[in-house]
């Protein structure tokens, strides 16, 4: 297993799509003018192309504010945009459920409970605009771990709900566990490890999982830890009179299975950004390679 962690999706281009182009083209650009990066991009051709490996991509977020760097992976987001389509905003009504008070370990209630109509928007709703509200409406940088124990409705809730309602909210990046799988502690570790603004966490602890058992949300805060009770004391009351919550106008086109960072366009002009964490539990395994290019 050859794992390849770049600081910049520009690397991941020129190994994987526009290195063999150059090579073709005997290392020339089209505009006639030689490829500069000719002998590193050769070398990790080389290294990939060994039928007896096994290859892994990995992002590392680490160079922003190094504009050259932050413009080439704006250029690599344009032009592979999923689907390369829009999405909208939208505001939808509601009406407020009466029994969506949370505990320090998030809302409990069965599973059929969340999945009713509205429910679960409701509670997310709630929790953004208690959790994040003044950051959110500042326009900030605002960046959300995500994921669950893997029980019943996780993955649903995440992909058609979840994902869809942070991004509408305004929030600019949200790091997933594959699959929609994510413990307590590692939600923790990660919202402290990346100073996250905080974290949605899809758990009902040691209550069985299922469709006639029981599922819950539970929202930690940038410290990771669980949110005080003057946290749940206002999505509370936030949540007793909910007339509106935000969603797109459509689930992203989005794969939790597949390991990489996933971008998508908004119609307010924003780039909203799915990154699952993978890479953050594989990073110091054996095999791991740590690759900069410079452009």
């Amino acid at each position: 297993m050859l794992g390849i962690a770049t600081d910049s999706k520009f690397a991941k281009k020129c190994a994987t799509e526009w290195g063999p182009i150059w090579e073709k083209n005997g290392w020339k650009l089209t505009t006639g003018n030689p490829v500069k990066l000719r002998e590193p991009v050769e070398r990790l051709l080389k290294a990939i192309r060994d039928p007896s490996v096994d290859v892994a991509w990995y992002y590392v977020p680490g160079h922003q504010g190094i504009e050259g760097n932050e413009a080439a992976d704006r250029y690599t987001d344009r032009n592979n945009m999923t689907s390369q389509t829009t999405y909208s905003i939208q505001t939808k009504e509601t009406k407020p459920f009466s029994d969506q008070k949370p505990g320090t370990s998030g809302l409990r209630k069965p599973t059929k409970t969340f999945m009713q109509p509205l429910y679960t928007e409701n509670f997310v709703q709630s929790i953004l605009t208690a959790g994040l509200n003044e950051l959110l409406q500042s326009r900030q940088h605002v960046r959300l771990v995500l994921g669950g124990d893997g029980r019943y409705f996780v993955k649903e809730s995440l992909l058609s709900i979840i994902i869809p309602m942070c991004a509408a909210n305004g929030v600019s990046e949200v790091l997933v566990g594959q699959s929609g799988i994510l413990s307590t502690p590692a939600a923790s570790c990660v919202i402290r490890k990346y100073n996250l603004n905080g974290g949605i966490i899809l758990t009902a602890s040691h209550n069985p999982g299922g469709p006639s058992a029981d599922f819950g949300i539970k929202y930690n805060c940038e410290n990771g830890g669980p949110a005080p009770e003057k946290v749940t004391n206002r999505i509370f009351e936030i949540s007793k009179g909910l007339s509106q919550y935000k969603i797109l106008d459509r689930p992203l086109q989005l794969n939790l299975d597949v390991i990489g960072t996933t971008s998508f366009q908004l119609d307010n002009g924003q780039v909203f950004r799915v990154r699952d964490l993978t890479r953050e539990f594989c990073i110091c395994s054996s095999g791991v390679v740590l690759l900069k290019l410079s452009k």
